[in-house]
């Protein structure tokens, strides 16, 4: 399939779109260059203002898979991660094969048709770019060999092993793996026994006990990852619970069964989409002959029902989906725990098909499988009708826009029937075992191939060469200045060469260097909410942007550099003081007013000890609307005002389609374009008295309009950077991420160390050798008490919670060694 969409190394395409390119490049990239370079710490100031790496790796980086990107230069990390991508594909179905072989015991070449489906399913077509998901899936049967290790000899070590490896690997679908191995377990105790409930858990007590012990271990030992994870992801926005995510409400109807059908998505229905149940249709013929089938017996199938029943639910129960997805709903690519429903699906076709069911089943029951089958499908085209009734009309076009093209109904009930025609011969050859293979691989690749539909592929060859120019841009300020400081990029050269639309959030990480933006799942909220606060545009909790700098900011910040796209050199910023600076103590107990940004900012200048009207607001404007012919739902805004100081003019408004932006008739508009949020917008430098004429579309009614608009007085702005230069931090020069230390000079009126550094938990810090606490300043930076006169500060960070966690792992490890002795005893007795 990346042979066919000319996808790198066969191809000059690349997969730099989506998250693939905004997250997991740049995250690649800066994993890499910590191994090269041996400058690997916990800490990192490339992320946000500063933030703990520990959830990030645990997330993003931790599969073996990642060492892979060592073998490549940083310009071709695309063909690495589409060598990744390919290698996983690959794993998945190996480790499906193994687990087919072993549990069944079994060498029948046909074990390629369920591997490949298991490596093909919905789940990967849809996700496949999703990279660090697919381990995942390469553990699960290995998982499950393990639990049928356990549960038929009492042997543990694969079962820890693997579901350690899921864990570390990404702990969010480890988790999900977790309460699958739990629900697998369980149902092996059940379809072994057809005794009562309470005398089937008797029995199987020493099993159940060995399993829990040896879960409990496992998550013990994985403690050293999870227990910092932990605490810094409650730092995050995904640490509130909503307590409308727990509803029991139906998340989609009978149109889902469209999902069984081939090309029944594609990349444009990513964000929002049924559950990807997609395994073959091959495997959903032998899926409802494991139900038709005799050899099979009445007590399997209904434990099995139970087991596709429960994981079924866990997709369409909001309540129950939110506890699968780690008690948060997804925002964008849902029902992530489809694949273990696909991989009992495979499971069930297989033990059917090893029932020999063109033998084992008469022409009625034949005839009623190839009937069931169809009707699931034409269920699922019904239901989209149903489904689209009863969401109501505000939804119902949405709905109806979900419904594939029904000419994929009609190729799927062919293939069905073709299908089915060899399957149930009563003598397989190989001639019929062929033609089934081929038409399992032409629908398997004819599903992977639709779902890459709508994928806007970047090209490498630009990548490659517009990477090197944008590095040499970067590299010719962090290897001529070593100081601590911080780059505003507004250098966007990658982005042609990348896919969708990209707004550099995570370019520190890729071209190495400090800064104030990120986009990830990680981000420190406290952070980002800071950061809105004062003018930054966050356009969810996950994302953070440079754009709506300000001075206050700038200084703040500690960012030094502006690196402009097609300019030879930076232009520095006068902003500038450093890394920390003495001001008042009364700073350190302002709170922020939530989106208040000129508030916010005149505050806080007062505090610092700014020179009064450092910023001003604008006191008169007219504000006039006219409605605009073009899109009857917005009106046109003006608004006149003199400009009240000379310097930087600022302004911010709800609802504004920045598009249109212009001040005096020349367009304003943001380096990139989020309609309808709210954050700081450049107008320009002005002199004191100059006429400001602004117009934009917007929604007709604009609250608080004056109060958006104010300027800084350069004169007095500069003079305030004068004065915090007298008291500057100055940083020892062999400081490092977790441990910074250097002096600074107090005053009595100046007896707070600022520091540009978030105030986040682990961070720990002492005065002339002396422990101190840290204060908050401006919500989440870092405020140290100082006293008159030189003062010797050091500030040191250790992961929270990681200590902990490296207990908890020692004891797990040696409770793990006594549990391997007591088990090696129990089967030498026995």
């Amino acid at each position: 399939m990346f042979a066919a969409k000319r996808v790198t190394p066969f191809g000059s395409n690349n997969l730099l779109f989506s998250d693939i390119g905004a997250q997991y490049l740049p995250f690649l990239s800066a994993f890499r260059h910590a191994i090269l370079t041996h400058n690997f710490h916990l800490f990192s100031f490339q992320i946000a203002l500063g933030d703990n790496i520990t959830p990030l790796l645990g997330y993003y980086l931790l599969s073996p898979f990642n060492l892979i990107v060592l073998l490549f230069p940083k310009a071709m990390l695309p063909t690495a991660m589409s060598v990744i991508i390919i290698l996983k594909i690959a794993s998945i179905g190996l480790a499906m094969s193994i687990f087919l072989r072993r549990v069944y015991h079994t060498i029948d070449y046909t074990i390629v048709w369920f591997s490949t489906a298991f490596s093909l399913c919905g789940f990967v077509a849809m996700n496949f770019f999703t990279l660090m998901w697919l381990d995942a899936l390469i553990l699960l049967p290995l998982v499950a060999l393990g639990i049928h290790r356990l549960y038929n000899v009492h042997k543990f070590d694969l079962y820890i092993v693997t579901l350690l490896l899921s864990i570390i690997t990404n702990y969010y679908l480890g988790y999900m793996t977790c309460l699958f191995s739990v629900l697998y377990f369980f149902y092996l105790i059940f379809k072994n026994s057809e005794a009562k409930l309470l005398p089937t858990l008797k029995t199987a007590a020493i099993k159940i006990r060995d399993f829990f012990f040896a879960s409990i271990i496992t998550g013990g030992l994985s403690a050293i990852l999870l227990v910092p994870t932990f605490q810094a992801m409650l730092t995050t926005g995904k640490g509130a619970f909503k307590l409308s995510s727990f509803l029991p409400l139906p998340t989609f109807g009978f149109g889902a069964f469209t999902q069984f059908e081939v090309a029944s998505g594609n990349y444009l229905d990513r964000i929002f989409h049924y559950p990807s149940l997609y395994v073959g249709l091959l495997m959903l013929l032998l899926l409802v002959t494991y139900y038709y089938t005799e050899e099979i017996p009445q007590h399997y199938k209904n434990m099995s029902v139970w087991l596709l029943g429960i994981l079924f639910l866990g997709m369409w129960l909001r309540s129950f989906n939110t506890v699968w997805h780690m008690m948060q709903q997804p925002a964008g690519f849902p029902f992530r725990n489809v694949y273990f429903f696909s991989f009992v699906c495979i499971i069930l076709a297989f033990e059917a098909w090893q029932t020999h069911p063109g033998k084992v089943l008469n022409d009625l029951q034949k005839l009623a499988v190839i009937a069931t089958t169809i009707g699931l499908l034409l269920l699922g085209r019904l239901g989209f009708f149903l489904d689209a009734a009863l969401v109501g009309h505000k939804y119902e076009a949405f709905i109806k826009g979900l419904i594939p093209p029904f000419e994929f109904f009609a190729i799927s009930c062919l293939i069905v029937l073709l299908e089915a025609i060899f399957l149930f011969a009563k003598r397989q050859t190989i001639f019929s075992l062929g033609v089934i293979s081929l038409i399992l691989i032409a629908e398997l690749s004819g599903n992977f191939f639709k779902a890459m539909y709508g994928i806007p592929f970047g090209s490498q060859p630009r990548f490659s060469r517009d990477l090197k120019i944008e590095q040499r841009q970067i590299d010719r300020i962090t290897q001529t200045d070593h100081s601590f400081y911080r780059i505003d990029n507004h250098s966007t050269i990658i982005a042609d060469s990348v896919g969708s639309r990209y707004n550099s959030y995570n370019d520190s990480l890729l071209f190495n260097y400090n800064d104030l933006t990120s986009y990830s799942s990680t981000l420190d909220n406290q952070t980002r909410v800071m950061l809105r606060d004062l003018g930054l545009f966050s356009k969810n909790e996950r994302r953070i942007s440079s754009q709506g700098i300000s001075p206050l900011v700038e200084t703040l910040a500690a960012t030094k550099y502006t690196n402009h796209p097609h300019r030879n050199q930076p232009s520095l910023k006068s902003s500038y003081v450093g890394i920390g600076f003495a001001i008042p103590k009364a700073a350190a107990e302002f709170k922020l007013s939530p989106f208040d940004i000129e508030y916010n900012q005149q505050t806080l200048l007062n505090l610092m000890g700014a020179p009064t009207n450092t910023i001003h607001p604008v006191s008169e404007l007219t504000h006039d609307v006219d409605p605009d012919s073009q899109f009857p739902k917005l009106v046109h805004h003006t608004l006149k005002f003199k400009a009240p100081a000379t310097g930087r003019l600022y302004g911010s408004g709800n609802r504004i389609i920045y598009e249109s932006f212009k001040v005096n008739g020349i367009s304003r508009r943001p380096r990139f374009q989020f309609e309808h949020e709210r954050f700081l917008i450049n107008l320009g430098t002005h002199k004191r008295g100059d006429s400001i004429s602004v117009d934009f579309l917007a929604e007709p009614t604009l609250s608080n309009q004056g109060s958006d608009f104010f300027a800084y007085d350069a004169t007095h702005y500069h003079q305030f950077i004068k004065t915090l230069k007298a008291h500057k931090f100055r940083l020892d020069p062999d400081s490092t991420a977790t441990r910074l230390h250097g002096t600074v000079t107090g005053s009595r009126k100046n007896r707070l160390l600022f520091m540009s550094v978030p105030n986040q938990t682990g961070w720990s810090a002492q005065v002339n050798d002396r422990s101190v606490p840290i204060r908050a300043v401006a919500d989440h930076f870092m405020g140290i008490p100082l006293k008159p006169g030189k003062n010797h500060v050091n500030l040191t960070y250790h992961v929270p919670g990681f200590f902990a966690g490296e207990l908890i792992s020692a004891v797990s490890f040696g409770l793990l060694v006594l549990f391997g002795w007591r088990m090696r005893h129990f089967r030498k007795t026995k």
